[in-house]
């Protein structure tokens, strides 16, 4: 009958009726490795870990192309691959039993390398109904532009510096997203902020505080409140701070005195914007 898993003495006789002649051996069945290779999907990355296993105790190796890829040990099921270059691989696994020819497998890998993180450009503010967008464009995988939040039309939304019209008043989110079969999609955000003529501010060029009744405040139009303004002369000395600045300054250095006629440079900052130039005080 068949012989089971195990080791196994056969004799085999001769035997012709007048004389008769047999000689011993023996033998070694092993069960045959069961091989767990899973379902391997495309890689977006230059490297992998394998994770497959085996019932069977006995040692092996992978085979493959070593101008390709590079496994950091050849003789383990979980080895690390790396690919040297984007392609589809296989990798044979052969394993040997007392220094035979044992059971194999194999198992295929789609490297392909992710793009680079796109990005969507600056932050803006404006008060025009059209903005050119910025992206900077990927060299790999689709890009496209998609409206996040507002009603603004995009020109062309596979063009990273697309115009987009119909602006929505207060924030414009658009998205700049990037993808390539096998990997995730990368995206950047950009926002444009557009200002009414109603409340935008216009921060003046000058003004006279001669108590006169016209003009003797620097006075911001439409301020936003939680400002910060800070006022420098012409030699970068700081003559007037406000960390809250409400359009109540006169003209005054922060010891109290009046300041004389010049030039000055400003900076007005609220969170996440900043102004600045230069201001005229005459008296």
């Amino acid at each position: 009958g068949d012989a089971g898993i195990g080791t196994h003495n056969i004799v085999y006789t001769v035997d012709n009726g007048s004389c008769q002649n047999s000689e011993a051996r023996t033998i070694e069945i092993v069960q045959d490795s069961v091989y767990d290779f899973g379902n391997l999907e495309t890689v977006c990355n230059d490297q992998t870990q394998l994770n497959l296993s085996s019932t069977s105790a006995n040692i092996g190796s992978w085979s493959y192309d070593v101008s390709k890829i590079a496994l950091d040990d050849n003789t383990k099921l979980d080895a690390q691959v790396t690919a040297l270059e984007e392609g589809e691989y296989m990798l044979v696994w052969a394993e040997q039993h007392n220094g035979l020819c044992g059971g194999s497998g194999q198992v295929e890998l789609t490297f392909v390398f992710p793009p680079e993180q796109p990005y969507a450009g600056e932050d803006t503010i404006l008060m025009n109904d059209t903005y050119q967008l910025n992206a900077t464009p990927s060299a790999k995988g689709l890009a496209s532009w998609v409206v996040l939040s507002g009603d603004a039309h995009i020109n062309d939304p596979s063009d990273p510096q697309t115009t987009v019209s119909g602006l929505t008043p207060g924030q414009n989110v658009f998205e700049w997203r990037v993808s390539l079969d096998g990997c995730p999609d990368l995206t950047d955000q950009v926002r444009v902020f557009k200002e009414s003529n109603i409340t935008m501010m216009k921060i003046p060029s000058g003004f006279s505080p001669n108590d006169d009744g016209i003009n003797d405040f620097f006075e911001i139009e439409n301020i936003k409140p939680g400002g910060s303004l800070i006022v420098y002369d012409r030699w970068g000395n700081t003559v007037y701070e406000n960390s809250s600045y409400e359009n109540g300054w006169e003209g005054n250095h922060q010891n109290g005195k009046e300041l004389p006629e010049d030039t000055y440079f400003y900076v007005f900052t609220l969170p996440g914007e900043r102004y600045e130039g230069y201001l005229v005080i005459k008296r």
